[in-house]
């Protein structure tokens, strides 16, 4: 244990804006001043936690709503929220294709969030490519929506849930097989085993 006295004419508790103010005014006045703060950085709640990256926060969501995986911007935007207090979540659309899911994931660097959200569950027709991709990367769900109210349209689903309801069958697929689309295709069989087998080469 520290023995050390120190000698201070004031003692300022906390770091944030009403400390900061106090302890420059005492300064100018020619006192002593300590300024002791529970937390590392100086600032207080305002700065660290509090008014400063709310806003900050807020800000960015908004900016980015609507933004496109691909836009220039987005690389960018998603620095300034790298902040580690931040904890991120990105929300796919469970009705979006394969490729299109695959893409937000890589653009929006979805590894290094905390959790996804599936939303539009009531839109999608299946689940097995959204459900496809979290498993691939090994991707948290944390909630999933089916509709546009929050929070009433938020639950959480166990793996089990989300995996029994994409193996339910579609009532009415877009496209149905024939008796004679499978002539078809198997007729077209040979011509093509055929053609794969001796290549036409052109002078």
């Amino acid at each position: 244990m520290t023995t050390d006295e120190y000698d201070y004419d004031l003692l300022v508790i906390g770091s944030g804006p009403g400390g900061q103010r106090a302890s420059v005014a005492a300064a100018k006045l020619g006192k002593r001043v300590a300024v002791v703060d529970r937390r590392g950085m100086v600032g207080g709640v305002c700065i660290n936690t509090g008014t400063i990256p709310s806003k900050t926060l807020r800000e960015a969501v908004l900016y980015l709503t609507g933004m496109a995986q691909r836009d220039s911007r987005t690389r960018e935007l998603l620095e300034m929220l790298s902040h580690r207090t931040i904890n991120r979540l990105l929300v796919v659309s469970a009705s979006a294709q394969g490729e299109t899911i695959e893409d937000q994931l890589g653009a929006y660097a979805a590894a290094s969030c905390r959790g996804m959200v599936l939303s539009k569950l009531d839109e999608a027709v299946k689940l097995g490519p959204a459900l496809d991709a979290m498993i691939r990367h090994r991707l948290k769900v944390l909630a999933v929506a089916n509709g546009q109210r929050v929070p009433e349209d938020w639950h959480r689903l166990s793996a089990h849930a989300l995996v029994q309801r994409a193996l339910k069958g579609v009532s009415a697929p877009a496209w149905r097989l024939d008796d004679s689309d499978v002539g078809l295709i198997f007729a077209g069989l040979p011509a093509m085993a055929g053609s794969a087998a001796s290549p036409t080469l052109h002078a």
